[in-house]
Parts: structure tokens; C-alpha cells; sequence
């Protein structure tokens, strides 16, 4: 009995022991972030009333090695992305209500992507992130500077990479000041 009971603690042992980062799923190792920057190129959550700020989506990877998001993955990802209601949709928040205020790109204009060899971006190791979609709020002629208040933007889906279902359930809040 006590041979056996050696041996499963040995068993456990090693199986724990081997387990990699490679055993994790996508989901383990990528995260999808909704995030702001200012007009500098600075993430934040604080801007002018008035200022112009891009909106977009962050990859964090959270292994030990760098990954690359190949011109494919952008734009099977993006194909997939642009259609959807909540897709970068910034909405007002005023008291008890989130009014939709509009997108940073017109949904209405159609898709034309142009097929090339553009090397892949990096996206370094242990947490760092890389934005991969964005846009300027004035890139849509239509949006209008906004005014001091509060904003908030939030986006769910499944993306596919390495042949796994990774989980996208991001928001974000930001202010005018």
C-alpha cells in the first residue's frame, strides 16, 4: 500500500511537473483588450473634451516567447470583427442610460483588402500587448468632437488561432474631461 501510495505521488509529481506553457490553450496565453489612446499615442482613460483619441483592439500575449499576427490573421480577424453591432461601438453614458454614439469607421463601406507580404507584427513575450485594430474617432467624417462626459465601449466573440477558440470579453470606460 505504501509502494502505491509512493507511486501516485510520484506519477503526480511528474505530470505536474512537465506541464508547459505549450499546454496551454490560446485562450490561456492571448487576451483581446479594448483599449484608448490620446491623441500622442498614449494609452489613457482621461481626455480632452474636444481631443481627438483612436479606439482599437490590444493582443496581450501572455507567454514566454514572442508571437507574430500575421496580414492573414488580420485580416480574417478584422472580416470577421467589422460587421458586428458592438465592434468599437462608443456609447455616452448619462446617468442610468449608455446612449450609442457611433463607431470610428463606417460599417457601410465595404471591405477592399489588398492581398500583400507585409511581415508580421510581434508581439513580445510576458504580457505585453500590441494594438492590432484601431481607428481615430475623426477618421469618420460623420463623428463629431465629443463633449466632456463619460464613454464606454464593450466587445464579445470568439476569434480563431492555432485552430482554437479564443474568448473575446473586453469594455472600457473613458471620460472627457
Amino acid at each position: 500500500m505504501k509502494a502505491l501510495f509512493t507511486l501516485l505521488v510520484l506519477i503526480t509529481v511528474v505530470m505536474v511537473s512537465s506541464c508547459q506553457e505549450s499546454d496551454l490553450s490560446p485562450g490561456q496565453r492571448l487576451e483581446f483588450q479594448l483599449v484608448v489612446f490620446n491623441e500622442l499615442g498614449e494609452r489613457t482613460n482621461s481626455l480632452n473634451a474636444g481631443e481627438d483619441f483612436s479606439i482599437g483592439l490590444d493582443l496581450i500575449n501572455h507567454t514566454k516567447d514572442t508571437l507574430y499576427f500575421s496580414w492573414s490573421d488580420y485580416r480574417r480577424l478584422f472580416t470577421q470583427f467589422y460587421g458586428r453591432e458592438d465592434f468599437l461601438l462608443v456609447y455616452e453614458m448619462e446617468s442610468e442610460t449608455m446612449n450609442p454614439i457611433g463607431k470610428p469607421y463606417d460599417p457601410e463601406n465595404s471591405l477592399n483588402f489588398v492581398d500583400s507580404n507585409l511581415s508580421p507584427t510581434k508581439i513580445p513575450p510576458q504580457g505585453k500587448r500590441e494594438m492590432i485594430f484601431g481607428f481615430f474617432w475623426s477618421f469618420r467624417q460623420e463623428n463629431q468632437p465629443m463633449d466632456k462626459g463619460r464613454y464606454f465601449s464593450s466587445f464579445t466573440d470568439l476569434a480563431a488561432i492555432e485552430g482554437f477558440e479564443v474568448s473575446i470579453d473586453t469594455s472600457i470606460e473613458f471620460e472627457m474631461n
